[in-house]
């Protein structure tokens, strides 16, 4: 039986080496063979095309014999309804059964066909999924309405200065080109900035 095996986080910050870890001991439990392995830090929101690992993984089940998708979760895969369905719907055109290892619920059944049974419930976690990104966002803007709304401040704080070496160091394509003496006017449309910004830079080299 060969397997693929598929993880998201949200963040950077997240760490799917948990996800990752329980995927290889249930396959190694059903003996399965794990001929490769996606994992990504992005959005479910974010659309198939913007999610460089799941093409990867579409792009390589239709072309390398793979019986299962095995996903911790629905949400794994998604929180776009419409999106994750159609992902669902293309794996059974290709005879690929999706499994979602916590719920237990496979797509098709032993003989290939579709799991009607299945395919509800994963339209109804599809849009528990979605419902669950819907509310987060809700929950973070009214958190962030709130601190703004009792004085938060939001940006640079009140005095906050970039020093001289900082912004020399960002612009250092600006330095090198005044320092060969090239016109304002081209550095700033060699180096996509303001003129006002190489203005800037210019007097700083000046009264260094």
């Amino acid at each position: 039986m060969n397997v693929v095996l598929y993880c998201r986080t949200s963040t950077v910050g997240q760490d799917y080496a948990y996800q990752l870890q329980d995927l290889e001991k249930y396959a190694a439990a059903n003996r399965w063979n794990v001929c490769r392995t996606f994992a990504e830090h992005i959005s479910g929101a974010k659309t198939v095309s913007e999610r460089k690992e799941l093409s990867s993984l579409i792009a390589y089940v239709k072309n390398n014999n793979i019986n299962k998708v095995i996903v911790t979760e629905l949400s794994r895969l998604g929180r776009n309804t419409l999106e994750t369905l159609q992902t669902i719907e293309l794996f059974n055109q290709h005879n690929i059964s999706l499994l979602i290892k916590n719920s237990g619920i496979e797509t098709l059944n032993t003989n290939g066909e579709v799991n009607v049974m299945a395919k509800f419930m994963l339209t109804l976690l599809a849009e528990i999924a979605t419902m669950e990104r819907v509310q987060i966002r809700q929950r973070m803007k009214s958190g962030y309405d709130y601190y703004i709304s009792t004085g938060g401040l939001v940006g640079r704080q009140k005095g906050y200065k970039k020093t001289d070496e900082k912004y020399l160091a960002e612009y250092a394509g600006v330095v090198k080109l005044l320092k060969k003496e090239y016109p304002v006017r081209k550095i700033a449309t060699l180096e996509k900035v303001s003129v006002n910004t190489v203005q800037k830079v210019k007097r700083m080299i000046v009264a260094a």
